[in-house]
């Protein structure tokens, strides 16, 4: 609910780039919440792109400097932003940081979508709708939109399952832990497979000690929340299909790059 939104400049940056600064997020609290939210006000369908978030024309240029603006002041760019908010939240794992760079880059690029998925799934489910709401109140992206149906997938079984808090926590750690087995990561060293396989364990043993903890069919619990993972899997590869094949060569027109989401996005 912060009224902390970053300029477009920020989002120009590469995946490197994000994972070496220092965490902009404290600003948050500094900054307080965001006035006006939610935030009800309409916006019409593009015609090329059929999404909301990419304009038909080249983005409003700011007077004072030559890089897109906001059009709203209190509206976030919520893709960019949930992207960028989960490569801060690998960064507060301590095994992420007994990586080398390059082994941190090459997880990013794989696990980002995976992660930031499952995240806005549990939020909307959590708020007991089947829509992706975002924290500002918008819909984001709509149901009318290209890509709502890849979006929205993951909703299903986690409504399916009633997935808990603790349960999604647990999750998504096992999921930012890259879940080797499903997903062939090309270019990380041994060493990093070795500290990742090791704390995704860790991750999946906390997780099958809760739900024997705290369900009588705790094997079985534990085995349908793991088998939201292939789905997660699934659909980020939808996203990066959209993304080279829909998402791409209409933005290629553009002045101006969103560096790290080409970056994931061609991982």
């Amino acid at each position: 609910m912060s009224a902390y939104n970053p300029t477009f400049p920020e989002y120009m940056r590469s995946s490197e780039e994000l994972i070496t600064r220092g965490n902009p997020f404290w600003l948050a609290d500094k900054l307080g919440p965001m006035k006006g939210w939610p935030i009800n006000e309409p916006k019409n369908l593009p015609k090329v792109s059929r999404m909301r978030c990419i304009p038909d024309l080249d983005p409003i240029l700011s007077d004072m400097e030559t890089f897109p603006v906001i059009p709203v002041a209190n509206e976030k760019m919520w893709m960019f932003f949930n992207m960028a908010a989960t490569i801060e939240y690998a960064k507060t794992f301590t095994f992420f940081h007994k990586l080398d760079l390059k082994d941190q880059i090459v997880l990013i690029g794989h696990v980002t979508l995976i992660c930031m998925n499952l995240h806005n799934s549990y939020f909307a489910v959590s708020q007991k709708i089947q829509k992706c709401m975002q924290p500002d109140g918008t819909e984001d992206p709509q149901n009318d939109e290209y890509h709502f149906p890849v979006f929205s997938m993951s909703f299903a079984p986690l409504i399916r399952c009633n997935i808990q808090e603790t349960e999604y926590m647990l999750l998504k750690a096992i999921c930012l832990c890259n879940p080797s087995q499903l997903i062939t990561i090309h270019g990380l060293s041994e060493h990093a497979q070795s500290i990742i396989y090791k704390e995704r364990q860790q991750f999946s043993n906390v997780l099958l000690d809760y739900c024997l903890r705290n369900r009588r069919d705790g094997p079985s619990r534990f085995a349908e929340l793991i088998g939201i993972i292939p789905l997660l899997v699934h659909q980020q590869r939808l996203q990066k299909d959209i993304h080279i094949y829909h998402i791409a060569p209409i933005i290629s027109t553009f002045h101006h790059v969103v560096q790290f989401l080409d970056d994931i996005m061609h991982a």
